[in-house]
């Protein structure tokens, strides 16, 4: 990364670590101009300079560009014809609108839906020119339950009590319809998808592919991942006294209800996902990440990259064999901090038999079986 990107990129995640949380514990003082650089200033500007380290300015603007078209055009489709979201349309709340949809929902869908991708990005792999077919899939399907997690957090409250939008027609989910769930998950799998066939077939760029990014950068989304979600408990946690509302079909809600449903949410899927993020990039690469083709000699590593070499060797007064990934294979990752601190990857591995025997060792060690019966041997040396 460029010098002086990291500082400036820790200081947009602060700022909006603290602005977010200040305007959730005291909700309606923040200024209007504040409230618009908490929600869309301060995650835009993230979106696009963090991106644009991995990605370089031309590959963040396409993923901005395709955010903005496939979210207004579908938004547009579903408020005249009910698909994909469902029958709803927007009130006054939001400003001015581009045809039937805000001007900021399109920056919103790409502010989240980027912390999606990095995070999908992090449990899944890197889609890379001429990678492989199944992060090139996996990665925007992945993406897309994250987003869609954050519409869960926040659309009842939204729609039914701030109403910012309205579902015409209700819905189960706090006066929400299934249908808004479907939808939100099939717009942003398009445009995810679009994107990521855009970095498999983009020809590579020596800038993107050679940098290699350290596990902060992978922790700042994470943090920005995760105080959205978090925003959504704290809201719950301070919020004001219970209050009956109606939705659009006449069925009476009550606020506290729909708050404390929405942090539950919250926590089992936003903070989840960006707990389970944090310990990937602490964790690392461990060699049960990798897959070992023993008939073909080569070893495969979690970005789908194939060994340079194997060789048999003798290591210890045991016999082992000597895996390792190409200089240029290595060098040219962007998980590279999350593998190896050297130049290239090497794997040390036992002989075939001797491998599978201690893998089957080692699964056995998690069973109830060897657990009791440690724990007979572990009383048998106490003293009477």
């Amino acid at each position: 990364m460029k010098k002086g990107v990291t500082p400036l990129l820790w200081t947009l995640v602060l700022l909006n670590v603290v602005l977010t949380l200040v305007n959730a514990v005291f909700p309606n003082h923040l200024p209007v101009p504040i409230l618009i650089v908490v929600t869309i200033v301060v995650p835009l500007a993230f979106a696009l300079l963090h991106g644009a380290q991995r990605y370089t300015w031309g590959g963040i603007l396409t993923f901005l560009a395709l955010c903005l078209v496939v979210s207004n055009l579908l938004e547009n489709t579903s408020i005249l014809t009910g698909f994909p979201f469902g029958h709803y349309y927007y009130t006054s709340l939001l400003g001015p609108k581009l045809f039937l949809v805000p001007l900021l929902i399109g920056p919103a869908y790409f502010g989240t839906g980027y912390l999606a991708l990095v995070l999908a990005t992090v449990l899944i792999g890197d889609i890379r020119p001429k990678g492989s077919w199944f992060t090139t899939f996996a990665v925007p399907f992945i993406a897309s339950f994250m987003m869609v997690a954050w519409d869960m957090g926040m659309d009842p409250t939204s729609s039914t009590i701030r109403h910012l939008w309205i579902w015409e027609q209700g819905g189960g989910y706090f006066g929400v319809p299934l249908t808004n769930y479907l939808g939100w998950f099939f717009t942003v799998y398009v445009f995810f998808q679009l994107f990521a066939l855009y970095l498999r077939f983009r020809k590579a760029s020596r800038e993107g592919e050679e940098l290699t990014l350290p596990r902060s950068y992978y922790a700042q989304a994470i943090v920005m991942y995760a105080v959205i979600g978090l925003v959504i408990v704290v809201n719950y946690l301070v919020g004001g006294p219970n209050r009956a509302i109606t939705d659009a079909v006449g069925i009476i809600w009550q606020t506290r209800g729909i708050a404390e449903a929405e942090a539950t949410v919250s926590i089992f899927t936003m903070l989840f996902a960006a707990a389970l993020s944090a310990v990937k990039v602490l964790h690392g690469y461990a060699l049960t990440d990798f897959s070992i083709d023993w008939e073909r000699e080569q070893a495969r590593c979690p970005q789908g990259q194939i060994s340079s070499s194997w060789t048999p060797t003798r290591t210890r007064n045991q016999d082992v064999i000597k895996i390792k990934f190409g200089y240029a294979t290595c060098g040219g990752c962007p998980v590279r901090s999350q593998c190896t601190q050297s130049r290239q990857r090497t794997l040390t591995v036992r002989r075939r038999e001797a491998h599978f025997a201690l893998e089957a060792a080692r699964q056995r060690e998690q069973t109830e079986e060897f657990a009791e019966l440690y724990e007979q041997r572990a009383g048998a040396g106490e003293p009477k």
